[in-house]
C-alpha cells in the first residue's frame, strides 16, 4: 500500500500494534502510517512516534484537513 490510515482501538489488534508488526516487515517497514483516533492523549501521540507512526490526529479533524496530510504523506 502507498499508505495506511488506521484507529488506534480495534478488537483484535491495537494500532499501535499493528504499526510495530508494520515497522519490523521489509515489504511495510517505509509505508506511511496515519492514526486518526479517539484516543489523543500525549503518551498515545509519543507511543505512535516512538514506533514510526507518521502523523497522529485526533477524530475531530475534518475530513479536508485528513486528505491534505494524507497527500503530503504519499506525494
Amino acid at each position: 500500500p502507498a499508505m495506511i490510515v488506521s484507529e488506534t482501538r480495534m478488537p483484535r489488534v491495537d494500532g499501535f500494534t499493528m504499526a510495530k508488526i508494520l515497522r519490523n516487515n521489509p515489504l511495510t517497514r517505509r509505508v506511511p502510517i496515519m492514526f486518526v483516533s479517539s484516543q489523543h492523549t500525549p503518551q498515545h501521540v509519543t507511543q505512535a512516534l516512538v514506533i514510526g507512526v507518521a502523523q497522529y490526529l485526533p477524530k475531530t479533524t475534518s475530513a479536508a484537513e485528513i486528505a491534505e496530510k494524507i497527500r503530503k504523506l504519499v506525494a
